[in-house]
């Protein structure tokens, strides 16, 4: 598993839930199974190959965050860095 050493935390819809992003799979999780629907674009689409490769040990932990980053903010999707 990749740890990063800083998270990412997403505002989710629900009043005051956040999601806690710590790691490569938890980043890769988020992405495939809880992005909103009507989002992907180029970042996106980016960021799952991103995350992917970072999965399978062909890159590290901060590219994998920096895909993450981009693809929220594309999204316009609140975020903060912990």
């Amino acid at each position: 598993m990749q740890w990063w050493k800083q998270p990412v935390i997403i505002k989710t819809n629900r009043l005051g839930e956040r999601m806690v992003i710590e790691s490569t799979e938890g980043a890769t999780d988020f992405l495939l199974s809880h992005w909103p629907q009507n989002s992907s674009g180029y970042a996106f689409t980016a960021a799952k190959v991103v995350l992917l490769e970072a999965f399978d040990g062909k890159r590290q932990w901060p590219d994998a965050r920096q895909a993450l980053i981009a693809a929220l903010n594309e999204a316009n999707i609140a975020f903060s860095e912990g």
